[in-house]
């Protein structure tokens, strides 16, 4: 299926599903942005341009990916966040960076360690190094 083409889907539970198996076929870096990127612009296309509402119907459908695989649904969301941020969606960077302090963990922290090399991703670089800090503090060390 189309990611694209994942947002028709009425079942929540069915989108989580589809967006989940995408990822059994490739973990990288690079994929994440794509299926976040991918699946804004299938909302925004459906809100007709209104970028604040497909921010919030991404950030709930990636909510709900993390209730299933939290480190899928916080590196997704973690992505969202520089559209958030553009917008502005204050409420859902707030509750962004609420889940990656409640249930940030050691694979998050990889995650955002590559994107802060990321040269692509030199705009988030400093709220990617607060995380990074932040994690490293909460983390123990294996």
């Amino acid at each position: 299926m189309n990611l694209t083409e994942l947002i028709k889907i009425s079942d929540r539970e069915e989108q989580v599903d589809v967006l989940l198996s995408t990822f059994a076929i490739d973990l990288k870096a690079e994929h994440y942005d794509y299926v976040m990127r991918s699946i804004f612009n299938s909302y925004l296309e459906e809100s007709k341009g209104d970028a604040y509402v497909a921010v919030k119907q991404s950030n709930q459908l990636f909510e709900a990916v993390a209730e299933r695989n939290m480190t899928i649904g916080l590196c997704l969301m973690a992505e969202l966040y520089d559209e958030a941020s553009d917008v502005p969606a204050h409420d859902i960077t707030d509750g962004i960076e609420l889940w990656i302090d409640a249930e940030g963990n050691s694979d998050l922290l990889s995650y955002l360690t590559i994107q802060h090399e990321n040269p692509s991703k030199m705009a988030m670089r400093k709220v990617y190094q607060d995380w990074i800090d932040h994690l490293r503090a909460k983390i123990p060390v294996e």
